[in-house]
């Protein structure tokens, strides 16, 4: 149980993959929302047990 807010959300990625889907998010903002990044580590699992594949991508900042 998480609380919504406005919280602006960063420049994100998804793609498809052959049986599931790749979530790609900045490394920064995902150090900075740590209770995020656990939630989506967690979902990873849940998509397991169903059989599907959601992987969890961190990526650099754009430009560096």
């Amino acid at each position: 149980h998480r609380t919504r807010d406005d919280r602006a959300l960063p420049a994100f990625g998804v793609r498809a993959s052959a049986d599931g889907f790749v979530l790609e998010l900045p490394e920064r903002w995902l150090e900075a929302n740590p209770w995020t990044r656990m939630a989506l580590k967690e979902e990873t699992q849940t998509w397991a047990q169903a059989g599907f594949s959601f992987r969890l991508k961190a990526s650099a900042a754009k430009g560096r």
